[in-house]
């Protein structure tokens, strides 16, 4: 699955002891087989990177946090790396917070994930303040039926309307 032409990568550099890993070392470290199109979607630095523009992925079912459009904040995606940011570290940190067996794989920038599920291979969004725990079934929701079809449901951000950007308050004061 290929990324769209309109989507710019700005890859992490690696720190000091950090590596990249193979597809291999990663499923050995976590215990779970990661799909090739995830691995593609990654090799492209294989390091963790961010976006030279605002990313959003439409959702199947909403959340708190997407927007009138059902569309949600893609900031990070993790890489195969060994360090902080690599989806290893990301899994033995928050594989016993998820309330299913799942590989977090990027953020929203706020803690919370997406993930992919290890049964179905589905990719749901894990708000971890949810009001029912973070630990409940509740606080995922589905956001593709699979990796490809999250990567394919990336998209540049852009202002549905940009002239109600100047529309709204115009003054505001304090009076205390």
């Amino acid at each position: 699955m290929a990324l769209r032409m309109d989507i710019r990568l700005k890859p992490y550099d690696l720190k000091t002891g950090e590596r990249v890993l193979s597809k291999q070392e990663v499923e050995r470290l976590i215990g779970h087989t990661i799909p090739d199109a995830l691995v593609q979607f990654i090799s492209q630095s294989g390091t963790p990177f961010t976006f030279e523009q605002e990313i959003r992925v439409q959702v199947i079912e909403p959340n708190p946090l997407t927007d009138k459009n059902g569309r949600q904040i893609v900031l990070v995606v993790f890489g195969l790396t060994n360090g902080k940011d690599g989806i290893p570290q990301k899994y033995t940190s928050y594989k016993d917070r998820i309330g299913r067996k799942c590989i977090p794989f990027a953020s929203d920038g706020l803690d919370n994930l997406f993930v992919l599920d290890t049964d179905d291979t589905s990719v749901y969004f894990w708000h971890h303040e949810h009001m029912n725990g973070e630990t409940s079934l509740d606080a995922l929701t589905k956001v593709a039926n699979s990796v490809e079809d999250f990567i394919a449901g990336l998209e540049v951000f852009e202002e549905d309307n940009q002239a109600a950007l100047g529309g709204g308050v115009k003054r505001v004061s304090f009076d205390f």
